[in-house]
């Protein structure tokens, strides 16, 4: 995919997350690790996964799932 379409992509997962932050993490309706805009998310990856050199930082969402189950808090500095 084009740079172009790329940008079209990150504009509407960031539109999406600005609205999940101010209806949903800032009103205290968050309860542990999620991954909020997750279909905007991956489809945006999934352009930058054609460029070399962003690519080879994404993060593996279905792993990062795994790793980290909605009922159990993401570890921080203090209980790692």
């Amino acid at each position: 995919m084009g740079d172009d379409k790329c940008k079209e992509l990150r504009a509407a997962y960031d539109q999406c997350f600005q609205i999940w932050l101010d209806t949903e993490y800032f009103a205290g309706k968050v309860k542990g690790p999620m991954v909020p805009c997750e279909e905007q998310l991956k489809v945006y990856h999934e352009c930058l996964k054609t460029d070399k050199h962003r690519g080879k930082f994404l993060i593996d969402l279905e792993k990062y799932k795994q790793e980290y189950p909605m009922h159990e808090a993401a570890p921080t500095s203090q209980n790692k």
